[in-house]
C-alpha cells in the first residue's frame, strides 16, 4: 500500500525544488513543469518499469489484472519515460515535449483506471485511490504549466 503514495511523495519533492527555484528567481509554471517532469516522468517512469519489467506478476495483480504481455510493452514505455525524464534535468529543453508526452500517455492511464473502476469494480490499491489520484494530478499540472 506505501507504493501507491511514492508518486505523491515525488510530487512533493517536485514542489519543493521548484520553491527554492522560484525563490532564486526562476518563473514557477516552467520551474514546476520542469521537476515534475524529472520526478513524476523520469524517477516514477524507472520505478514503474522495473515493477512491469522485473516483478510482473506482482505489478499485475496490484494493477488487478492478469500478468500478460502488455506488462513488456508498458515496462519499455515507463523505462523510456524514466530515463527521458531524468536526463532532462540536464537538457532542461526536452521538459515541455517530455510533459506532452506525460500527459497523452499518463491521461490515457488515468482513463483506463476509472474505466477499471466503474466498469468492473476494479478498486486494486494501483488501479485507484493514491495511485490513480497522483496520476490525474500530475496530468492537470502539467497542463496548467505547459506554455
Amino acid at each position: 500500500m506505501l507504493a501507491s503514495f511514492f508518486p505523491w511523495f515525488l510530487y512533493l519533492i517536485a514542489w519543493v525544488c521548484t520553491y527554492f527555484a522560484v525563490q532564486d528567481g526562476m518563473p514557477l509554471p516552467s520551474t514546476l513543469l520542469h521537476y515534475v517532469v524529472i520526478f513524476n516522468g523520469g524517477v516514477q517512469g524507472l520505478w514503474a518499469a522495473i515493477g512491469h519489467l522485473i516483478f510482473p506478476q506482482q505489478t499485475a495483480k496490484k494493477i488487478g489484472w492478469q500478468s500478460n504481455g502488455f506488462q513488456t510493452e508498458i515496462g519499455f514505455t515507463n523505462l523510456g519515460i524514466g530515463v527521458a525524464g531524468v536526463l532532462s534535468y540536464f537538457h532542461i529543453g526536452w521538459s515541455e515535449g517530455l510533459a506532452v508526452f506525460i500527459i497523452v500517455y499518463y491521461g490515457g492511464c488515468a482513463y483506463n483506471h476509472v474505466k477499471e473502476r466503474i466498469m468492473f469494480k476494479n478498486n486494486a490499491p494501483c488501479n485507484s485511490g493514491p495511485m490513480l489520484y497522483s496520476t490525474i494530478v500530475t496530468v492537470v499540472t502539467l497542463i496548467i504549466c505547459i506554455k
